[in-house]
């Protein structure tokens, strides 16, 4: 990962290949399970999403500086009926305890 202090910063995700099963990770308002992909990696599946911003989440508080930007990579596989205009986002939850909830 890059920062945009110049420097190549570690990755702020715990557990971010899966290989410990689903550990530090959460699903939020959907179902997740753990999938050995036969090639000695694992994957994760999310289902009975209703919402864009429903699926698997890490709490990364105190990993980030609101002063930084970052870039953030992922490898995604869609399966089911997917249209065109269907879309993969990674969204960031933002909670503070003077505002309500915001997702971007």
């Amino acid at each position: 990962m890059n920062n945009s202090s110049g420097g190549v910063a570690s990755n702020i995700l715990v557990n971010h290949d899966f290989s410990g099963g689903l550990y530090s990770w959460s699903a939020n308002t959907c179902d997740a399970s753990l999938v050995l992909d036969g090639q000695g990696g694992n994957h994760a599946v999310v289902t009975n999403r209703t919402k864009r911003w429903q699926g698997l989440e890490q709490d990364i508080t105190g990993k980030v500086s609101a002063s930084l930007i970052y870039t953030v990579s992922a490898r995604v596989h869609a399966s089911g009926p997917v249209h065109s205009s269907d879309i993969v986002e990674a969204t960031l939850r933002l909670e503070s305890r003077s505002r309500s909830t915001n997702y971007l």
